[in-house]
């Protein structure tokens, strides 16, 4: 029963990797639910990177893995993302679901570096899965200043999606 749960979660997962969602309607400020804390062992940071941490900063969060085409597709995304935001206070937080792959410290770090995400990289937690209900990947949370969810982008995004979500979070007081 446990092989089957583990393989329909997979097959789901990897269904999402093909699903785009353009969508791009911010959710009005009174309607958008609190960000859950994050925990993930992080590969490319010492110490833990929390959202708490980030409080009035408008916060990119990114759920991927090493194994979705769409995911690597999206990363040369979020490198230029970094590069233009971050100057703008926005932070960038990603996040691998690799749950059924033990990989080693130095294949993400490896990884990290072919791909030169400057921006945390970490391994989620389950229970971090669990609160964000992560299915499929890849997906996006625009997180605003007061640390609520602003946007939920499913699939991988064009550029300009991102772009326009983190200028409306970024206007906002």
């Amino acid at each position: 029963m446990k092989k089957i749960l583990i393989f329909i979660g997979v097959g789901l997962l990897v269904y999402g990797c093909v699903q785009k969602n353009f969508s791009n309607n911010i959710t009005p400020p009174d309607q958008r639910p609190r960000a859950n804390e994050i925990h993930a062992k992080f590969f490319n940071r010492s110490g833990q990177v929390n959202l708490a941490k980030y409080r009035g900063k408008v916060i990119l969060l990114n759920f991927w893995a090493t194994w979705c085409p769409p995911c690597r597709m999206e990363i040369p995304e979020l490198v230029k993302l970094y590069k233009k935001y971050r100057p703008l206070g926005v932070r960038f937080i990603v996040l691998s679901v690799q749950f059924q792959e033990h990989r080693s410290q130095e294949y993400f770090e490896n990884f990290i570096k072919k791909y030169s995400m400057n921006f945390p990289v970490g391994l989620a937690s389950p229970k971090t899965l669990m609160d964000y209900q992560i299915n499929p990947i890849p997906t996006t949370f625009l997180i605003d200043k007061n640390g609520k969810i602003a946007l939920t982008m499913v699939g991988r995004q064009p550029l300009h999606q991102f772009e326009q979500g983190l200028n409306e979070l970024l206007s906002e007081k």
